[in-house]
This record gives C-alpha cells, structure tokens and sequence, in this order.
C-alpha cells in the first residue's frame, strides 16, 4: 500500500508532459493513451490546465528555439546538467488563445509529416542508390555505350 502511494505521483496521465530533466534537457513530448497509466522516473511531468494550454502546444513551444534557450539558462549541476521542477514553473511562455494553439499545432504537425515523408523518401532513394551503384560497380548490371553521331 505505501509504495502505490508513493508511485501516484509519478503516474502517468493522458495528456501530460514529460520533458527530460537530465541529457537533452527539455525535450518534451504529451503522454497519449498508450502510455497513459505507466509510470516513470527521472522525468518533469506537468499538467497543464485544459482550458488554457493545449498539452500539443506547450510541448511544441518548450521544444521551439526559444523554449530551449531558456531552459539552457536555467541548467544546473556541474558535470552532468539538471532541469529540475522548480525550472519548469519558471518558463515565460507565450500562450494565445485556445484556437489559434489548435492552429499552431496543426500547422506543425502537418509540416512535421511531410518532413518525415520526404525524409523517409530520401532514405529510400539513397538505399535505391547504393544498391544501383553496387550492381553497376560490380558488372551485375551493364552500361551498354551510347551510339555516337557521324
């Protein structure tokens, strides 16, 4: 009964941000349902009030240039850098309204899908690539001569 008590807190809920405390510090991402229940260690977990942030748009934002340059300001510790609770309280954030943070989040989630496309693309074009070059470099494939104008 005590440890379950203990292990409340760090709980995780839908909806919730976790964001590394220690490494990449403030790297943020929003529980979903499959993670939601489990538990973890070693994390900042924040949950944002609904009806003024959405949890999509906090984390963009604490991922976002200016989101990592505050949290850089704030790191503690001497060989191994910290981003404590406390730290995250602090944060200045800009927050508009709910709807135009719905907007925000579609537009970065729609670009962040391309990108993984087109990355995924580029991947496989490469591999495409490399096979291609290897059939050629080792005679699987001839390269017949071009005929020549007279």
């Amino acid at each position: 009964m005590l440890r379950r008590l203990k292990w409340r807190k760090s709980k995780l809920r839908l909806g919730d941000l976790v964001t590394v405390r220690t490494g990449y510090l403030g790297t943020t991402a929003v529980v979903t349902e499959e993670f939601a229940g489990s538990n973890c260690v070693d994390l900042v977990i924040s949950r944002p009030k609904q009806q003024a942030v959405m949890p999509e748009y906090l984390a963009n934002w604490i991922n976002s240039d200016e989101g990592k340059n505050q949290i850089l300001q704030m790191q503690g510790g001497l060989a191994q850098q910290h981003f404590n609770v406390g730290d995250m309280k602090t944060l200045k954030v800009a927050i508009p309204a709910v709807y135009e943070q719905r907007k925000i989040v579609n537009v970065i989630s729609s670009v962040s899908k391309k990108l993984d496309h087109l990355t995924t693309q580029k991947s496989q074009t490469q591999q495409l690539k490399k096979g291609l070059m290897q059939k050629l470099l080792t005679g699987q494939i001839r390269v017949k001569p071009e005929p020549q104008d007279h």
